[in-house]
């Protein structure tokens, strides 16, 4: 099956889903259009995509940046916690990015260029402490093309056991 953009979002946010069971009300890709968000929450973002180095395979190679913003209810903590707490949660979500495949195997690079800082998430009347964490993943996509240099020229059957080095003019050509 063909890795596409939607699926390794899927990814993402199925890997996240075990280790912040606990922690979050909402984890789920952002949309600019739901303002309605249960604190404390991780929304994942696609932030920006270029070309990434192609390996020859016939796969596109795209370099995509993404983006969790984590956030925490303004409401619940006493103001000199809230800084730190949302700071650690930040850093709870590197740390789960770090040399992270999403479960897609070769299909992504290891994530690089990882970065968290405060942000300003704002989407309706109450306001919430965030921070975005962000990285950079090289995603294949597509179908990898089969190498034609790799490939036999001729097939040989034996039958066991009359098989091996010993028994090869016992073998049969079928292509």
């Amino acid at each position: 099956m063909s890795l596409t953009l939607t699926k390794v979002h899927e990814a993402i946010v199925e890997s996240l889903q075990e280790p912040f069971a606990q922690k979050v009300e909402t984890l789920r890709v952002h949309s600019p259009l739901v303002k309605d968000i249960k604190a404390p929450a991780l929304l994942l973002a696609l932030d920006h995509m270029n070309g990434g180095n192609e390996t020859g395979d016939g796969r596109t190679a795209v370099e995509c940046s993404f983006s969790l913003c984590a956030i925490l209810p303004e409401k619940g903590l006493p103001a000199d916690k809230v800084s730190i707490a949302i700071a650690n949660f930040a850093a709870e979500v590197l740390h789960q990015i770090r040399y992270n495949h999403w479960g897609l195997g070769s299909e992504v690079s290891h994530p690089h260029n990882l970065s968290a800082q405060p942000a300003d998430f704002k989407p309706g009347k109450a306001g919430f402490e965030s921070w975005v964490v962000s990285w950079e993943q090289t995603v294949y996509l597509g179908e990898p093309e089969p190498d034609d240099s790799l490939l036999p020229d001729t097939v040989m059957v034996g039958i066991d056991p009359d098989i091996g080095l010993d028994n090869e003019n016992k073998y049969e050509q079928i292509v």
